[in-house]
């Protein structure tokens, strides 16, 4: 092989090591730039469950709420669907609807349906005002049931007060179950970031000494 053949040779080797690098830099800048976005992706929505109360030490799952936070958000909902000042038949459709429009499951929304369709056949609802009162536990986070790092399930003890007219007409003290799951849904949507999906299982009445 003479000098112009080998030297033509060693240029081709070089030029096909060139392509061949450029290849593998433009495979690593694409893979580099689809997980940037899906880093911005993740972490546009992406929650950070603090502790109300950093005192406690509770040891939580990554991306999973302390166990007081759905105990909070499952009695504010409860609190805002059952209190009627005025009329439970004006009242608690527009309840159900505005409450359940971001933080309840088609399941529990459908639940609650079929209690005001209950509700009305009886003829219960008109003129009928309630107020509801928390029972407070010692420890809220103790109310909460861990099914997994997503899925709750919340105990809540209520004290319901019934009215019709002025008078009372009904007085409840039960421990209400629900089951609550963390939501993927935009802060925008959900502030909360989680939602009722079910009743757990049916009221039991409270007994105190």
């Amino acid at each position: 092989m003479n000098m112009g053949s080998r030297a033509a040779k060693i240029d081709e080797e070089r030029l096909d090591t060139i392509a061949f690098q450029r290849k593998v830099i433009m495979g690593f800048f694409v893979v580099l730039v689809a997980l940037i976005i899906g880093l911005i992706i993740a972490f546009s929505v992406r929650r950070i469950w603090v502790s109300p109360d950093l005192s406690s030490g509770q040891m939580i799952t990554v991306n999973s709420p302390y166990r007081a936070y759905p105990y909070t958000f499952t009695y504010r909902f409860i609190s805002v669907l059952w209190n009627w000042s005025e009329d439970g038949a004006k009242e608690y459709p527009i309840l159900i609807k505005s409450a359940s429009e971001s933080y309840a499951e088609e399941g529990m929304v459908n639940e609650l349906r079929k209690e005001l369709a209950d509700l009305k056949s009886r003829g219960v609802l008109n003129g009928r005002t309630r107020q509801v009162k928390e029972i407070i536990p010692r420890d809220p986070s103790a109310m909460v049931k861990s099914l997994s790092s997503d899925k709750f399930v919340v105990f809540v003890d209520l004290e319901i007060v019934d009215k019709l007219n002025g008078s009372v007409v009904s007085v409840r003290r039960e421990r209400f179950s629900y089951t609550v799951a963390v939501t993927g849904e935009s802060p925008d949507v959900n502030q909360y970031g989680l939602k009722l999906v079910s009743y757990y299982r049916a009221p039991e009445k409270l007994h105190f000494n």
